[in-house]
């Protein structure tokens, strides 16, 4: 999203008007946006585009359509998680880790769904955005517990990473050393 900003927009900005457009036209009851922690006071492009992205699904709504926000950390296993990029450093013997003190939130792939589809089936009535219970971690704790025999790279934040994600404005961090963990 960093590198490319137009395309982030494109997908997660406009992609979610034209959704809103298309539910209004064809009548459709209930639309559900998955969202992200990185909407949570972003600093990023993608943060910022999922953000805007909540804010039309929550304007969208009206007498005949619900328009409603989740917001998931990191689902363990999928696509792009750091739990795919860390099993694929692991072959090269270095795990490369953003901070040592990065936390972040996760989700379990069946708890996300089970969520998702809950929030499909009960959202009427329900706040705008609502999040799963959700656990964190830290990153370099992580990284170990998947490859405890490899050596750690630092390689310090990137453009628009977070040392801390937040969901309903209480961070990963402040879960990790506290052990609250979030319910809608």
């Amino acid at each position: 999203a960093e590198k490319n900003p137009e395309e982030c927009i494109k997908t997660n900005v406009l992609g979610s008007q034209n959704v809103i457009d298309a539910c209004l036209s064809q009548g459709v009851e209930r639309t559900l946006l998955i969202s992200t922690d990185k909407a949570v006071n972003p600093e990023g492009v993608y943060g910022k585009s999922k953000y805007d992205a909540e804010q039309l699904f929550i304007n969208a709504n009206s007498v005949d359509s619900q328009f409603k926000v989740i917001r998931l950390g990191n689902i363990v296993g999928s696509r792009g998680s750091v739990w795919e990029a860390f099993s694929k450093q692991k072959e090269t013997g270095i795990l490369k880790v953003t901070h040592p003190e990065a936390t972040r939130f996760y989700i379990e792939q069946e708890e996300a769904a089970s969520f998702v589809i809950s929030r499909l089936i009960l959202a009427e009535g329900e706040r705008a955005i609502g999040s799963p219970v959700m656990k964190s971690i830290r990153i370099l704790d992580l990284a170990k517990s998947i490859a405890p025999q490899c050596q750690i790279e630092i390689t310090g934040l990137r453009k628009g990473d977070k040392l801390h994600e937040e969901l309903d404005g209480v961070s990963s961090e402040e879960c990790l050393d506290k052990g609250v963990f979030l319910a809608v």
